[in-house]
């Protein structure tokens, strides 16, 4: 019997297993306590925003914060950039909440309200992926439909000893079939249990085989090679490029605005000015520079000041001390502190 054979024929017995390892022992996540007596979308639909791209720990020590500034759909819709910026800080990766806002304003326009309950609604709505799409769906409408993230991935490898690259583009549809397959009711439980296992039990490195449930259907332990499958991802290469951050003075004040859609990185996000660095780019010297990483960014950013004769009509003007508070991305904090060393005030 093939090793696809043996897991089509498996698939059911392996989804169950899944489920009841979860089911004696979910972890106690805020989302999942707030949705268990009142079952409100917004409340898994943040969380899984939230967990994009970012540490389980960073998640749960800002989730209570945006759910205490915007507690519903409406609250998040009225929102300024200021205060959902403020209200994510130190997340990373902010477009998320950009388009987040976007989607709860699209949401919100509507009359009367009414909240998407299928996969193929919540995908038409900004910052909604097929994976975010189908967590939503399964977890908050209870619709049958598998979700597929790296912790995914590596189990279905160590199941059929797969020693590929997870993240190789044929392979996606092949995930989400092998995905689907494993599925079992209720579908919002199975897909926070088979992604949990994989956090927990099936982890990158060193997993812990002694206390998983599927062992006996895996090929991987039955080979003793969990170290190999996965196989090592595709890396991206990363590309090298020059900014400009300029910080503008206007009467001991500090100017921070919206960046636009020209801006290279961060468009939405409130902070300094940056531009790429070219022939353009000003002829006055540097106070100083320093090394970013983002998106597949090598970053050198250069740091300049300006003192302006008129106050611009966009943006704001703060204080040191309202400034300190209002950067929220590395990057400009970064910078902010470039520019507080080349003027002796670090």
């Amino acid at each position: 019997m093939s090793p696809k054979d043996s897991f089509e024929g498996a698939s059911d017995r392996i989804g169950q297993r899944l489920l009841k390892w979860y089911q004696k022992n979910p972890a106690r996540h805020p989302w999942r306590v707030q949705f268990e007596p009142h079952p409100d979308p917004y409340v898994v639909w943040v969380s899984e925003i939230m967990l994009q791209q970012t540490v389980m720990k960073a998640v749960l020590k800002a989730y209570p914060r945006f759910l205490s500034a915007f507690p519903t759909v409406f609250a998040l819709a009225q929102a300024s950039p200021d205060e959902l910026q403020r209200a994510c800080a130190g997340l990373g990766y902010y477009r998320r909440f950009a388009l987040m806002h976007r989607a709860a304003q699209k949401l919100v326009a509507q009359k009367p309200f009414r909240w998407p309950s299928s996969y193929d609604e919540w995908i038409l709505l900004p910052g909604i992926g097929p994976y975010t799409g189908a967590a939503i769906a399964s977890i908050a409408f209870s619709e049958p439909r598998a979700v597929v993230d790296g912790n995914v991935e590596r189990v279905i490898c160590r199941l059929l000893d797969w020693r590929v690259a997870p993240n190789a583009p044929a392979l996606k549809k092949i995930f989400l079939s092998h995905a689907q397959q494993l599925l079992v009711e209720p579908a919002g439980d199975y897909n926070q249990a088979i992604m949990e296992f994989g956090q927990n039990i099936c982890t990158p490195t060193n997993p812990m085989c002694h206390q998983c449930p599927i062992r006996g259907d895996c090929l991987a332990y039955e080979r003793d090679s969990q170290s190999l499958a996965p196989g090592p991802k595709i890396k991206r290469a990363r590309m090298d490029l020059a900014l400009t951050m300029r910080i503008e003075q206007w009467q001991g004040l500090y100017h921070i605005c919206e960046r636009d859609q020209k801006s290279p990185f961060l468009r939405g996000i409130v902070g300094f000015p940056i531009e790429r660095r070219d022939a353009k780019s000003p002829a006055q010297k540097p106070l100083g520079s320093f090394k970013h990483h983002i998106t597949h960014h090598n970053l050198t950013v250069f740091v300049y000041q300006s003192k302006a004769r008129r106050k611009r009509r966009s943006g704001s003007y703060l204080s040191k001390k309202e400034l300190t508070e209002a950067l929220t991305t590395s990057l400009d904090r970064k910078g902010w502190k470039v520019f507080q060393e080349a003027m002796g005030e670090s």
